[in-house]
């Protein structure tokens, strides 16, 4: 090595201690301490090499005694296992970590599942989670915590002289949704990443894995994990996350987009969100937890018509408007002719109409709670090729998307997007099962579509069926 790349790989050093402070957390009444073979928590290397790699031992001592309450609703003590970064000087990817369970862990709970991958640059890096039953005594779950310098094919003297520094700690919560989902087997539960910038995760096919019980015991459906969604807290801060989408299984009923004086468009509706009615209606009628009466009347036809009965009965109720993410949603033009991949670009443009023919500013972000699907979230839902290359696309009169597609229910239904070069249309999905158009005034189909914060868990299902649907807490 010295020969060849002029000095030796000079330090390299994984802290896997609690030694910051105490060792043991408390947990309502259960208790959890992690201790380490040997009384001590060092990895401590010098001078390594590609293909270098290291064992630690480590157990997860937990007493539950824990009791169903309001935030737990069963009496299990969930744990995190988490790989604090201090400090990795590494290239990304260098380095890699593996747990093991080891076989003589106790029976009791579940230990976390099995897992490896490259290590991040910084920050906290979840990579387990799993609980203690209730027990009187302390029980032990064992891991082996592998972390290594794997060896490539490439030259890896970009490495040399770096350093790495990290403990492992513990910390009480179950996996939230989001890394739930992200974890599971994509063939076995009908997910896919798509071929966008942001890599998002999608449920696609027929008859996918992703059946949730949202706002009490309504049905609602997956989308995906969504990448890159700015969201805003109560304060006006910002931040990048992955949030899980999701949709309402059944529509609300037929209402307006949006629906206008006759002096504007003809009374057909103006095609921008942050106006639109059907916007209004579902962000205050619809998340409205104190309605004065049991119906009001939505929008539903051109010249300002306001005759569409709302039932209050199917708002979202205050427990779940509590997990509901404020995000910034991308709202320009799209055409019903592009490709999925095209039509998701087209959303999320900045390009903007000058000077509408009816005289609204058009803009291409809102940023609120519900809103519709996009017509890509249409074209990806469908495992269909053709579909995904023209999303009004049709093979001897038969139209290609609503093939394996879960999104498809045989009725019109609104989205989120603006025909482009048009002032009062609105992209929707046709009943035939393709991408199409309408004016805004018309009443077609409301399925409303939100973001779940990213702390939301689940709390049991396994999502294959309405009888076995997610659950969340």
């Amino acid at each position: 090595l010295i020969s060849l790349f002029g000095m030796a790989y000079a330090y390299f050093k994984a802290t896997v201690n609690n030694a910051e402070s105490a060792s043991t957390i408390s947990i309502e009444s259960g208790e959890l301490t992690i201790n380490y073979q040997g009384n001590t928590a060092d990895i401590v290397a010098s001078g390594i090499v590609p293909g270098w790699s290291e064992t630690k031992k480590f157990t997860l001592s937990g007493k539950n005694t824990t009791k169903t309450n309001e935030f737990h609703t069963d009496n299990n003590l969930y744990y995190k296992i988490i790989l604090a970064i201090d400090n990795n000087t590494f290239s990304e990817g260098a380095l890699t970590y593996s747990l093991a369970k080891d076989s003589t862990s106790s029976t009791n709970g579940k230990m976390a599942d099995e897992a490896s991958g490259t290590i991040n640059q910084s920050g906290n890096q979840i990579i387990g989670y799993g609980y203690f039953s209730e027990t009187s005594t302390f029980v032990d779950h064992i891991y082996n915590l592998t972390i290594s310098f794997p060896s490539t094919e490439y030259d890896q003297s970009a490495d040399n002289g770096k350093s790495f520094a990290a403990h492992v700690t513990i910390g009480e919560g179950k996996q939230t949704i989001s890394e739930y989902i992200s974890k599971l087997d994509l063939t076995k539960n009908g997910l896919e990443i798509d071929d966008t910038t942001d890599k998002n995760l999608r449920y696609v096919g027929a008859s996918p894995k992703n059946y949730l019980k949202f706002n009490d015991d309504e049905i609602w459906r997956i989308v995906g994990v969504f990448n890159n969604i700015t969201t805003i807290d109560e304060l006006g801060n910002e931040k990048k996350e992955s949030l899980v989408k999701i949709v309402r299984n059944d529509s609300l009923g037929d209402y307006s987009w949006d629906s206008s004086e006759s002096s504007t468009n003809n009374g057909w509706g103006v095609n921008e969100w942050s106006q639109a009615d059907l916007m209004t209606e579902l962000n205050n009628d619809y998340i409205n937890p104190n309605p004065a009466s049991e119906t009001t009347l939505w929008f539903n036809g051109s010249n300002n018509a306001k005759t569409g009965t709302y039932n209050y009965d199917k708002n979202i109720k205050s427990k779940s408007i509590d997990k509901i993410a404020k995000v910034r949603w991308n709202t320009s033009r799209a055409t019903d002719e592009a490709s999925t991949l095209n039509s998701y670009n087209q959303e999320r443009s900045t390009t903007l109409i000058d000077t509408p023919s009816d005289n609204v500013p058009r803009n291409n972000i809102w940023e609120g709670k519900i809103a519709l699907i996009y017509p890509s979230d249409y074209g990806y839902a469908s495992t269909d090729k053709t579909c995904r290359n023209k999303i009004n696309s049709s093979t001897n009169n038969v139209y290609n998307c609503k093939n394996e597609n879960w999104l498809f229910n045989s009725k019109y239904q609104w989205t989120l997007s603006p025909l482009s070069g048009r002032a009062n249309v609105v992209v929707d999905v046709y009943s035939g099962g393709y991408v199409s158009y309408s004016s805004a005034h018309n009443t077609l189909g409301v399925r409303p579509v939100l973001f779940l914060k990213s702390d939301v868990v689940i709390a049991g299902g396994t999502g294959e069926s309405i009888e076995n649907a997610y659950t969340l807490e």
